[in-house]
Parts: C-alpha cells; structure tokens; sequence
C-alpha cells in the first residue's frame, strides 16, 4: 500500500521525522520568544534608568545632558567608594569641567540634597 506516493514504512518513516523535526522547531522557537522577552525586559529597565528625568534641585543649573549624566556618574561612583561629603567634592572637583564645577560650588546645598536622594535609593 502506497500514501503520497510512497511505500508505506517510507512514508510512517518520513512523517516521523518530520514530527521530530516540528517539535525541534516549536522547542526553538519557545526558546527564541523566551530570550526576546528577557532582553525587551531589559531594555525597558536600561531605558527607564536612561529617560527618567534627573530630579530638579541641581539639575536646574546643569542644563546640558551630557553634564548631567557625568555629574550623575560621579555621584554613583562617590557613593559606591562610600565617601565623604567632602571627598565628594574633591572627587567632583578632579572629574569635571571648571564650568560644572563652579555650578556645583555655587549651589553646594543643592548638591548634597541629590546626595543624600540617591543615597536613600
């Protein structure tokens, strides 16, 4: 007896292998949509971390975007290494811009009120 054209043992041959082929296939692809899912999740976490506006306070005078992310930058850096208020400053002072310092000198309570939020966080 032939199906498709084939000698039956052939084709019970072909269509289990082709079965196995599909559920190769389906296992793949639940793997693929699993791993997309993970990277969406984390490229929505990196992008709120980037969008999220920098809290107002300092930031009012620090108008360029760049400035602030490396004022930003600092700041966790200086945390992290659990400094001081005063290392801060230096560290601040070492970093960045002559511009962005004085900013930073001519606003110190503004500076240690973002200190202390992202140290709350």
């Amino acid at each position: 007896m032939k199906l498709l054209g084939f000698p039956r043992q052939e084709y019970v041959t072909k269509k289990a292998k082709i079965n196995e082929i599909l559920c190769q296939l389906s296992e793949k692809f639940q793997n693929a949509k699993k791993d997309l899912e993970d990277i969406g999740k984390r490229l929505a976490e990196v992008e709120a971390h980037f969008t999220q506006p920098p809290t107002p306070g300092i930031f009012t005078y620090i108008e360029e975007g760049s400035d602030q992310a490396l004022f930003i930058e600092k700041i966790e850096e200086a945390i992290i290494l659990e400094m001081t208020y005063a290392q801060i400053d230096e560290h601040l002072t070492e970093s960045l811009s002559a511009e962005l310092c004085k900013i930073i000198k001519d606003h110190p309570s503004l500076t240690k009120d973002y200190i202390r939020s992202v140290r709350k966080d």
